[in-house]
């Protein structure tokens, strides 16, 4: 249940009567913090420098993770977040350096926030007759009370390319919730209910490229530091791309010691363009592992994947996120600084230009030919799109509604809202279908709770892909730190992302321009040749030549499927798919349908016994609403 490593933690609050089973799991975690009264408050795991703490006359304050708050500003957050614990209605003030947990204990309330990124998210859980508990793992809350699998939610997981964060953030745990990741969790004390408030707001989206890339290059100069100010020795990756490569320039200025890791497919420039960067890093040591050594995707796909929390959407690639994490872990390393979230956060989705159209035709007319020419989407589909009118809910259901329909086109423009096209894998049972659009139905039963304005749709979807990449994140971190290696991913800390979020989204993105507010703000730091690359790796022959190398393995996970056993997939379709190298499917439909056969088996072999099996398909259920995690009070 709690896997391995400093990884976890719970949040209790200061109720009578204790829950017995919190008790036990306080007893047994290496890290307890304790409320006056004795009773536990933080439960968990985590190492030493993970841990921030103030207290005041009328608290206390913990910080799980990077916090670069100051002592002072600690104490300032801390009566800042007991005066404010309520509902945000605009732009909320910028956030400290870095990526943690805040939790806050007051006369009366516990609260626990996670980050705006989904980086790191809250979770909670109400056992009978027992206190609402928080927790950064929706897992090992799942143990505490013996919760079984939402089947439906399963369902929804096998739909490709990728579900909306709507549906993907609801825990695959029946009872238990996800906290937005605009809000905080409130748990009374005196009662033991939790309610959801929310605390932050997405920032306005009025600083040109210019005024953007000055606050963009101090925020992430901010965000290295922290990583790199205690000295030691920090791994960076240098693919000679715009999202690592800048970390790795800004690392190397800090005092620590600054190891870099290098590869690339074998189809790709990557090395070739690390190399030119490692010339300008002469104080860098250097991994290079060459395209031949590299593990191929599909290469682990018969080892289990770190935690049981939800299905690893990279599990074709884990064994290259393991191989990473080892190489650099073996020269010493304390932190990894990662490039994810880099196209995220650096580019606005398309459906900016909807926006665009709406508020500056000419420049939205402009935008669009711009990315028909770059994209090719095609003429009739371009207009019919752009004229197409419509509410959320409209969109919404379409979108559930279109579920099993033929595979989405390569070349379409975005939607106004950013869902896109989501389809089922031919393999999928239509009882595995009906549960996942039932799923979608419910999770986008309500429209977002940060569209601000409700009239600038592409603003959500820009947050949307931000906190799909952060969910993402979440578990790479975790299958990095069961092999010895703390990741870090500073692109993506709030105080970085609210940069990004308050640039122009038209300023942001352009057909004509790859990432110009990393290229504008890194102009002296990194240099002019490499701020010119406009290539990036796409790997689609080793995704191939992985799948044909490991090609028994995937059949193997096709024999006796436990997807198939709950009645989601046609074990004789996805064994027929496999052997016809996928012809009627993208690689990402396998990807996925993978993760969560893997997923199943590690939730079956978890040895501790306190939860019950996923539920037989007859017994599949109406799904939990998403709501049940709680809109935030307004």
């Amino acid at each position: 249940m709690l896997g391995r490593g400093r990884n976890w933690f719970v949040v209790l609050p200061d109720a009578e009567p204790p829950y017995a089973a919190a008790e036990r799991l306080a007893a047994r975690a290496p890290c307890v913090l304790r409320h006056p009264s004795g009773r536990p408050w933080i439960a968990g795991d985590w190492a030493a420098d993970e841990l921030r703490t103030a207290v005041t006359p009328r608290g206390s304050l913990a910080a799980l993770g990077a916090c670069g708050a100051t002592p002072i500003e600690l104490r300032a957050l801390l009566e800042r977040t007991l005066d404010d614990a309520r509902p945000s209605d605009g732009p909320t003030r910028p956030s400290p350096p870095g990526s943690f947990h805040l939790v806050v204990r007051g006369p009366g309330r516990v609260l626990v926030q996670g980050t705006a990124s989904g980086v790191r998210r809250v979770f909670h859980t109400r056992p009978p007759g027992g206190p609402v508990i928080a927790g950064d793992r929706a897992d090992v809350l799942a143990g505490l009370v013996g919760a079984d699998v939402r089947t439906e939610a399963l369902a929804a997981r096998l739909l490709y390319p990728v579900g909306p964060v709507a549906a993907e953030r609801v825990p695959l745990w029946r009872g238990v919730h996800a906290v937005p990741e605009d809000s905080a969790l409130v748990i009374d004390s005196a009662t033991g209910d939790g309610r959801c408030v929310r605390r932050w707001a997405p920032p306005p989206p009025v600083l040109s490229l210019r005024e953007g890339a000055v606050r963009f290059g101090a925020a992430l100069a901010a965000a290295v530091d922290l990583r790199t100010r205690d000295g030691g020795t920090v791994g960076c990756d240098l693919s000679g791309g715009l999202d690592s490569t800048p970390l790795c320039f800004l690392a190397a200025r800090g005092p620590a010691r600054v190891v870099a890791f290098s590869s690339g497919g074998r189809h790709d420039d990557d090395l070739r363009w690390a190399a030119r960067a490692a010339r300008h890093l002469p104080d860098v040591e250097r991994i290079v592992t060459p395209p031949e050594e590299m593990p191929l995707p599909y290469d682990a796909v018969t080892r289990p994947d770190a935690g049981t929390e939800e299905p690893f959407t990279g599990a074709a690639n884990a064994a290259r996120v393991v191989h990473t994490a080892r190489r650099l872990a073996e020269r010493g390393c304390r932190v990894h600084l990662g490039g994810h979230g880099g196209d995220e956060v650096l580019l606005a989705p398309e459906a900016y230009l909807h926006d665009l159209l709406r508020h500056a035709p000419r420049a939205g007319l402009r935008h669009v030919r711009g990315y028909r020419a770059l994209r090719r989407w095609p003429l009739a589909r371009t207009v019919r799109t752009f004229l197409r009118p419509g509410t959320y809910a409209a969109f919404a259901a379409a979108y559930a509604d279109g579920i099993d329909g033929l595979p989405p086109p390569a070349a379409a423009p975005p939607d106004p809202w950013g869902l896109g096209e989501l389809r089922t894998p031919p393999w999928a049972t239509r009882r595995a279908a009906e549960a996942a659009r039932e799923h979608l139905r419910a999770a986008l039963a309500e429209p977002p709770h940060d569209l601000l304005p409700p009239e600038r749709p592409g603003r959500q979807a820009q947050l949307d892909v931000v906190r799909g990449s952060g969910h993402a994140v979440r578990q790479v971190r975790r299958i990095m730190a069961e092999h010895g290696l703390r990741t870090e991913a500073p692109l993506l800390d709030d105080a970085v992302v609210e940069v990004c979020l308050a640039v122009r989204p038209h300023e942001l993105s352009t057909p004509w321009r790859y990432k110009p507010l990393m290229a504008e703000a890194m102009r002296g730091t990194v240099p002019e040749a490499l701020l010119a690359r406009t290539t990036k790796a796409e790997g689609l022959p080793d995704v191939h030549a992985g799948r044909r190398r490991n090609l028994e393995g995937i059949l193997a996970l096709c024999e006796d499927s436990r997807l198939a056993g709950l009645g989601l997939v046609d074990a004789g379709r996805l064994r027929a798919h496999v052997l016809s190298m996928g012809t009627d499917a993208p690689p990402i439909a396998l990807w996925r349908t993978l993760a969560c056969e893997k997923w199943l088996r590690a939730v079956e072999e978890d040895g501790d016994g306190e939860r019950s099996a996923p539920a037989a398909p007859a017994a599949l259920a109406a799904p939990d609403s998403p709501a049940a995690s709680g809109p935030p009070d307004r």
